[in-house]
């Protein structure tokens, strides 16, 4: 139970961190690349400002300079102050008859070829902006020209690479560091919880032992008492509540010391097919007295590493469950195959099914389904729980499902 809690608390711990990590890299790398898109679009959008105002600078470059107004000398050199210089940038004009003149070239690295290339692929796109490669585009039609503004953005994507790929190696290390840190948080909030768990433990260990002796004593004295003064009533009543305690006090202290880690193991290869039809062959007087039968399906030469007399007891608490709350007249079912490399052992009877809600809780320590029920039958919702426990500790699972007015206990190893 302590090493389940603190794996839930270290998957939730980590995946929380973890997710906080991601988070904040995914932030920073989205809020970069937007960043330089929105520098991208404002220089094209600032180019074709240019272009429509001022009637294209390639054109005021050819023209005297004498010819040009003051005012508009000015106009001219406000739109470049306007323009980012960190960028590689061009304009090309295109007319109808699909001829192209570069009317802004700020750009080293393109040749007009390469140029020319782009403006054609641009216009062949059919949009009025767009990203080709490294560069981005915008292109705006008038009468019978368009013209094609283009910023190549190939630093600012290399830079946001570079930024993504440490982005990257510092999420595996935030991931690592988180994990190390939940583990260390596990530990400190466990502690508590085991120390109170392990205090319990001790307590039911140390009860049970300490009840045996005066269980023991009532009952020798009851056997001289009855010898003295021959059967009575009375003393049945006694030697019943006594039997049922003496079985609540076992189930106790059997649960006490599969809990208990420093526990030594017996584990050895065992023939499972044979303890399985040894454990359930008692039970079938059992069956016979409650009006139902016992039949057993095992396959025969299943072998497995563990515990035989444990596995022995697992068959047997699911057995007497199984008759307990059988319908009178049908038909318990014991089967063990193999399936997959796995063990299945099954236990099947017709009865009342089990509430969906139920099916998980009836393994925990003194649940019943029946809340109105005494403890008159002498069962203490301990059984199931030694044979959960039995199971989890030799690697395999335990569960039940209901269907079809079939109630199945399944066990796989």
């Amino acid at each position: 139970m302590i090493k389940k809690l603190r794996k839930k608390i270290i998957l939730v711990i980590w995946g929380i961190l973890a997710m906080v990590f991601l988070g904040v890299l995914l932030v920073v790398n989205i809020s970069n690349y937007q960043s330089g898109m929105q520098s991208a679009n404002a220089m094209l959008f600032r180019m074709m400002d240019m272009e429509k105002e001022a009637g294209g600078i390639a054109e005021k470059k050819q023209a005297d300079s004498e010819m040009i107004p003051p005012r508009e000398t000015q106009k001219m050199g406000d739109h470049k102050e306007g323009l980012n210089r960190n960028f590689q940038f061009f304009v090309v004009t295109m007319n109808s008859a699909g001829e192209m003149t570069v009317s802004v070239n700020n750009s080293a690295s393109y040749t007009e070829t390469e140029i020319n290339a782009l403006a054609k692929e641009a216009k062949a796109d059919e949009k009025t902006s767009g990203r080709i490669g490294d560069v981005v585009y915008r292109s705006v039609e008038n009468n019978a020209t368009t013209k094609i503004a283009f910023v190549d953005m190939s630093v600012a994507f290399e830079n946001q690479r570079r930024l993504l790929f440490f982005s990257g190696i510092i999420l595996i290390l935030g991931i690592a560091a988180s994990f190390v840190i939940s583990w260390f948080l596990s530990r400190w909030l466990v502690k508590p919880v085991e120390e109170t768990f392990e205090k319990q433990k001790a307590f039911v260990a140390d009860a049970g032992h300490e009840l045996k002796t005066p269980i023991t004593v009532i009952n020798a004295n009851i056997d001289t008492l009855e010898l003295e003064y021959g059967e009575n009533k009375y003393f049945l009543y006694i030697k019943e509540e006594i039997g049922k305690m003496s079985v609540l006090i076992r189930e106790l202290l059997t649960l006490a010391r599969l809990e208990n880690p420093d526990t030594r193991d017996v584990s050895a290869e065992f023939d499972l097919s044979r303890a399985v039809e040894n454990a359930s062959l008692p039970f079938e007087s059992v069956a016979y007295e409650n009006g139902l039968q016992l039949e057993e399906s095992v396959e025969p030469g299943i072998t497995f590493h563990g515990d035989e007399s444990q596995f022995r007891q697992v068959v047997g608490v699911l057995v007497d469950n199984a008759i307990k709350h059988a319908d009178r007249g049908s038909t318990v079912y014991v089967e063990l195959k193999e399936e997959r490399g796995k063990r299945i052992l099954r236990v099947i009877n017709r009865g009342e099914p089990i509430a969906e809600e139920d099916r998980e809780k009836i393994f925990e320590k003194f649940y019943r389904v029946d809340k109105s029920r005494n403890r008159s039958a002498g069962r203490y919702g301990l059984g199931l729980a030694i044979a959960r426990n039995i199971v989890e500790h030799h690697g395999g699972k335990i569960g039940v499902e209901c269907g079809s007015g079939r109630t199945t206990f399944w066990v796989k190893i």
